[in-house]
């Protein structure tokens, strides 16, 4: 299982910052203490920021807008809560184990966790063509896979939390779902950054 677990993440790990920027020390040239160029390019081209046109460029004043921004990538935003759901669940799973009174609690927690995963895959799907022939597509394939698995993994625990007699299934099914949310998540934010 360790070795699956590592042949499935390492190319993940391996990608995770691709895309960024270079970490290699910036090389300077001096000339009688006075810098002349960072990288091989000189210093007064570093300055300039020519715009399309080729004239400088003016910074423009960054404008907020609410409703642009609220409905705008809306998977990166619900995402968030079906992981939350899950992992407080988990969570109470403890105190569930030593009193039964926290069982409504805690299917108020798993079924707001299934519900949000539902919404998280359909708002996925609408990103998602935004890594069609990329290099990235085969990790949001990936992505996409995980979530699901997820989903139904949680909609399981669900179920096992309707009746007391699945206790120990119910424990097994909420560290399974707490593993798929870390592996889901990491893909995800690969995906992201």
């Amino acid at each position: 299982m360790n070795k699956l677990l590592i042949i499935l993440l390492a190319p993940i790990l391996i990608t995770a910052h691709e895309g960024h920027q270079n970490s290699k020390p910036d090389t300077v040239t001096t000339v009688n203490g006075d810098t002349i160029a960072i990288n091989g390019k000189p210093v007064s081209a570093l300055a300039e920021k020519p715009n399309a046109n080729g004239s400088e460029a003016e910074e423009k004043t960054f404008e907020l807008d609410i409703r642009k921004s609220l409905f705008s990538h809306l998977h990166n935003k619900l995402v968030h809560f079906p992981i939350a759901f899950s992992l407080a669940a988990l969570l109470l799973m403890f105190f569930y184990l030593k009193d039964e009174r926290y069982r409504p609690a805690l299917l108020a927690l798993v079924s707001l966790a299934f519900l949000t995963a539902v919404g998280a895959y359909f708002t996925g799907e609408q990103q998602k063509a935004a890594f069609e022939n990329t290099s990235r597509w085969w990790v949001a394939d990936l992505h996409e896979l995980f979530g699901i698995i997820t989903s139904v993994t949680i909609l399981f625990w669900l179920i096992s939390l309707l009746s007391v007699r699945y206790k120990k299934i119910t424990i097994i099914l909420s560290l399974v779902v707490a593993a798929l949310v870390f592996v889901t998540g990491l893909l995800g934010g690969t995906l992201a950054h």
